[in-house]
């Protein structure tokens, strides 16, 4: 766009990301929230002021069946009134509170590359100081062991990691079998990370 010739000064903003108006169980499921971190760390990287999770709106999308529109990739009531949290919601969770900082500020985002096409990752420096790393393992059946290669002396960081050891879709009923938070964990940086199959991991600079 900007090679085109548009204007710099115009805000780059995705306005609605992980929205679709037709019920998958890809939404609610590891993939789909694999794809909405690694959309917008792509948006980030490309000089993106601003990305917006499509399901907070007091609306209702389009609805095929019962029970299919609305928020419910965030949250689920269950028949006993309990909520269940998708994997979309724990995905922004870590985003937000884990990789960024909840109290918002200025983070710069640093630059990052990766050796392998199933690996994504992005990296920030936080208000706090601390270097903050993105990890997603977009392979549905691999695992894959990571080794960082970064400036400067970090040794050690603070891990969080969301899997399908944590969480897991039941198609059949519409819903989460297991519903589990993000493990945590502390990381040497000289030893590799292991990367689950469908996984995203956050490593914090301690």
């Amino acid at each position: 766009m900007w090679a085109d010739g548009l204007d710099r000064d115009i805000p780059f903003v995705v306005t609605e990301y992980g929205y679709s108006p037709f019920a998958t169980s890809a939404e609610d499921d590891l993939e789909g929230a694999i794809v909405n971190l690694d959309g917008v760390g792509m948006i980030l990287s490309m000089g993106g002021d601003a990305a917006y999770l499509y399901g907070y709106e007091p609306d209702e999308v389009e609805k095929e069946t019962p029970c299919t529109s609305g928020n419910n990739m965030i949250l689920l009531m269950m028949p006993d009134d309990s909520l269940k949290k998708t994997s979309t919601f724990y995905a922004a969770e870590m985003m937000t509170s884990e990789w960024l900082m909840r109290s918002g500020g200025k983070h710069e985002l640093l630059s990052t590359n990766s050796d392998s096409p199933t690996v994504g990752a992005y990296a920030v420096n936080r208000p706090d100081g601390r270097i903050s790393i993105l990890l997603l393992n977009r392979d549905p059946e691999r695992s894959t062991a990571v080794t960082l290669k970064a400036d400067g002396a970090v040794q050690m960081y603070d891990a969080s990691q969301f899997s399908h050891s944590q969480y897991t879709w039941n198609s059949m009923l519409g819903r989460p079998a297991k519903d589990d938070p993000p493990v945590h964990f502390v990381a040497d940086a000289s030893r590799p990370v292991e990367l689950p199959p469908y996984s995203i991991t956050v490593l914090r600079q301690r």
